[in-house]
């Protein structure tokens, strides 16, 4: 789960982060069956994070449109008899 508010004219943004917050532990298990053998195991990893992120953008960048490519590398065989 993530949120990010951005403000001063989209110069700078404060994000929030949580990972697994509800839990405090992530559960795997396995379980192998065979004839003669049963097993369970179940394995508890702590995965709980927050976070907190400050971005900043200094300095003004210029998008400008690229100039149209002229056709003039095809040659002109197509054109006239």
């Amino acid at each position: 789960m993530a949120a990010r508010k951005q403000f001063w004219n989209k110069k700078a943004s404060i994000g929030f982060t949580a990972t697994n917050p509800f839990n405090k532990y992530i559960n795997q298990v396995t379980t192998v069956n065979t004839t003669d053998y049963t097993s369970y195991s179940m394995r508890q990893l702590p995965l709980r994070s927050f976070g907190i992120s400050f971005s900043y953008k200094f300095g003004k960048m210029d998008f400008k449109k690229d100039k149209d490519i002229s056709e003039d590398y095809l040659n002109g065989a197509s054109q006239g008899s």
